[in-house]
């Protein structure tokens, strides 16, 4: 299944999720992204921006634990603002690939997180 396939369909399986990006957080490059509607390059890169960020915060280990179970775990962040919530996942052994998303607040964020650590594993295996 190509790149743009398995994003699309990870957003679908969790009505709600606005927008899956796949990017390398060394350089805030976006390589491909499943939008629910049309998506400016600017927001995608100020998606990326904000991932590097929280990854980088205190939080991270806890919510990763949290959410993945383990401390071998893939690296999880979760922003909750008033309308929205940014996840993101990246594989502490593969680099500085990640899934960035951006969903309602409805979505089940630890599924999403969840699934989208196995979209990435999947993904990073095939680079």
């Amino acid at each position: 299944m190509a790149v743009q396939d398995r994003l699309d369909d990870l957003r679908a399986r969790f009505p709600g999720c606005r927008i899956v990006a796949f990017a390398d957080l060394s350089t805030g490059l976006v390589f491909a992204a499943s939008t629910a509607e049309r998506v400016g390059q600017e927001r995608l890169d100020a998606l990326c921006a904000d991932a590097t960020q929280q990854l980088d915060s205190a939080a991270t280990q806890a919510v990763s634990e949290h959410v993945f179970q383990t401390q071998l775990a893939p690296a999880g962040s979760i922003s909750i603002g008033s309308q929205v919530v940014t996840c993101v996942v990246s594989l502490p052994d593969r680099g500085a690939e990640a899934l960035c998303m951006t969903c309602d607040r409805t979505v089940r964020v630890v599924e999403l997180m969840r699934a989208a650590a196995d979209v990435l594993s999947d993904l990073c295996e095939e680079a």
